[in-house]
């Protein structure tokens, strides 16, 4: 079993755009998250992304969207020598009833953790 660094996506590797980043041309990587992430993967962290993208279900944007933004994301970590595992989101609102996918639930966790042998008890969270 591995560690893991589990990064949340809004806020943490782009900027925040209020509610919902619903548009590509307003996905906007942070400053400094590349290298942050490449030196994770130096480090040995195993780097997962777990994000709530509720605006799917209220119909803002679709998955194609989402999908879009995490493949530039890859493209633009790996020009950068870094790399993220794998990228899982929850598309549910709260408002639509209850969802164990939805952080801060921890089903997404859970199932990066199965996929790919992750020891949550030695990962993070940010």
């Amino acid at each position: 079993m591995r560690k893991g660094l589990f990064l949340d996506r809004d806020g943490v590797i782009n900027r925040e755009r209020g509610a919902h980043t619903a548009r590509f041309e307003d996905f906007e990587i942070l400053p400094g998250v590349p290298g942050a992430i490449a030196a994770a993967n130096a480090a040995g962290c195993f780097v997962v992304v777990i994000t709530n993208q509720s605006g799917i279900d209220l119909g803002l944007y679709g998955h194609y969207t989402v999908d879009r933004m995490h493949r530039y994301l890859h493209e633009m970590l790996i020009r950068h020598g870094a790399h993220v595992a794998d990228i899982l989101y929850c598309p549910h609102h709260p408002s639509h009833g209850r969802c164990l996918c939805r952080k801060p639930g921890g089903l997404l966790l859970q199932r990066a953790a199965a996929r790919h042998a992750l020891d949550l008890d030695a990962s993070v969270m940010i």
